[in-house]
């Protein structure tokens, strides 16, 4: 009678602790928060290597969790703050705060799995949720700034020359920079390829003003984590630029095929001002005097050309060339160039000879070649088909724009 007693008791607790610790059986989450943002099963939350983060579960019976686990090597899981006795079971909740190692895999869908214990001390699975483990979050140890590799001297930056801002610290190449150029006083920012977690080269070219910070932002959402400015060694002033340009080129002399008054007249072309001079030395046709040319030996005007400084003053000694092609025609040497200021020069060709006319047949503004251009020798040369001027030709002046220091006519 006893034994058989006992067996129904047994058999009573059985029943009763196998029925309690069903009732732990895996719960649907309700919500999942992480930085006052709700996740549901996609996407999961991204936590960062090296930066634990606190995420609060909602779910029935999470404040009877005892036990977090991890299915990936390298990560702690440990268990925070709890509520219960909600008359709602989705406001239960349990705090885990996750913290991923160094050496733990950079991954998705990591899982994190909470248990209960039920009254004999058996485990009881609560619920799991999805984890992506990211790169440790990025840091900035230094940002330079040099030209070609050489460090500025005083840290003076020229406005619209281009440098070299060179980020180190640990994963750089995941920030971004970009989208507050004008807040960093740039005018363009263009990275350069084979980034690498450890250094990022950048070339830019910096506005008016003076540079105290640069402003940069991640690439993906870190918790407490936003837009960041790093502080450099030392300010940088911006000044404008020394800006060298060639002053155009004058007096070049050409012809022009075309036809007028029923046949084929060969007309001198050129600049507006160097035709007014030549014109001056022929001149006018008699009007109504249909077959009265007038034609003069005329001393074509020399080459002009030079250069000019629309940036800041340069002390900087530098040279300028006017080339046919590779032939270097005439070279001059500057020895600086105050703002605004422009240096003009005259190149006088071998020969400077033509035998030109006007007439009231056609246009008797224009210059026609006369027909001894032909057979006299001092009347037979030509200007090249086009001039080339060099400014600084070997770009001893630092400037704004380098790519503009040569001009073609």
């Amino acid at each position: 009678m006893t034994n058989n007693l006992f067996f129904k008791i047994s058999l009573f607790l059985l029943a009763f602790f196998a029925g309690f610790s069903n009732a732990f059986s895996e719960e649907a989450i309700c919500r999942l928060t992480m930085c006052g943002e709700n996740f549901g099963i996609n996407p999961a939350p991204n936590i960062f290597k090296t930066r634990g983060e606190t995420l609060r579960v909602y779910v029935k019976y999470g404040d009877l969790v005892q036990i977090a686990e991890c299915d990936a090597s390298g990560v702690t899981v440990s268990i925070g703050q709890k509520r219960g006795l909600t008359a709602d079971p989705c406001d239960t909740y349990v705090e885990i705060t996750v913290l991923p190692g160094s050496n733990a895999p950079e991954r998705n869908d990591v899982t994190i799995t909470l248990f209960g214990r039920d009254l004999v001390g058996s485990r009881t699975k609560t619920c799991s949720f999805k984890i992506n483990i990211r790169y440790a979050v990025p840091s900035v140890s230094s940002i330079s700034v040099k030209k070609n590799g050489a460090a500025l001297p005083n840290n003076e930056l020229i406005a619209g020359v281009t440098y070299q801002m060179t980020v180190i610290g640990t994963n750089v190449d995941r920030l971004n920079f970009f989208g507050y150029e004008s807040q960093n006083h740039m005018l363009s920012l263009t990275k350069r390829p084979n980034a690498t977690p450890s250094a990022v080269v950048f070339d830019v070219r910096f506005d008016n003003g003076v540079v105290f910070d640069i402003t940069y932002w991640y690439d993906d959402r870190i918790c407490g984590l936003g837009v960041t400015t790093f502080r450099l060694a030392n300010a940088h002033g911006i000044s404008d630029g020394v800006e060298l340009l060639d002053d155009g080129l004058q007096g070049k002399y050409a012809v022009d095929y075309t036809g007028c008054a029923g046949g084929r007249r060969d007309k001198a072309v050129s600049n507006r001002r160097t035709l007014e001079r030549v014109r001056e030395q022929i001149p006018n046709p008699v009007p109504n005097n249909q077959s009265l040319v007038t034609a003069r030996e005329i001393t074509w005007p020399d080459i002009k050309w030079g250069v000019k400084n629309i940036g800041r003053a340069t002390t900087t000694t530098f040279t300028i060339e006017l080339r046919d092609g590779n032939t270097v025609l005439q070279r001059q040497t500057i020895n600086g160039l105050a703002k605004n200021e422009n240096k003009l020069f005259f190149f006088t060709r071998p020969k400077s000879l033509k035998k030109l006319y006007r007439t009231h047949l056609c246009q008797d503004q224009h210059l026609y070649l006369h027909r001894d251009i032909n057979t006299v020798e001092a009347y037979q040369w030509s200007d090249p088909a086009k001039f080339t001027i060099v400014i600084d030709v070997a770009n001893a002046v630092e400037e704004v724009n380098e790519d503009n220091n040569i001009g073609e006519y």
